[in-house]
């Protein structure tokens, strides 16, 4: 199974471990932008908000003007708006 089929089965383990092996050859910033910004969304799923800004942090910063990198902006707003209304 490749990353992209355990991401949308739900096996968050699976697509890590694949989606980290790959970042291991990954050779332009914008492959880590984007296999970060992937993680940041498994670790959304998962609850792990910390993680997820870390990567979601990285995604916007090296993104450039691609997709995921206005994703990734949108979702640190929400999430820090959404993490400042429960403290």
């Amino acid at each position: 199974m490749d990353a992209a089929l355990a991401f949308e089965a739900g096996d968050y383990d699976a697509f890590r471990t694949k989606t980290q092996a790959f970042l291991l050859t990954a050779n332009t910033p914008l492959q880590k932008a984007s296999s970060s910004y992937r993680l940041a969304l498994a670790d959304l799923k998962q609850g792990e908000w910390e993680n997820a800004r870390a990567r979601l942090t990285f995604a916007a910063q090296h993104g450039g003007t691609l997709f995921f990198a206005a994703q990734a902006e949108a979702l640190l707003r929400e999430g820090s708006e959404r993490h400042a209304r429960i403290e």
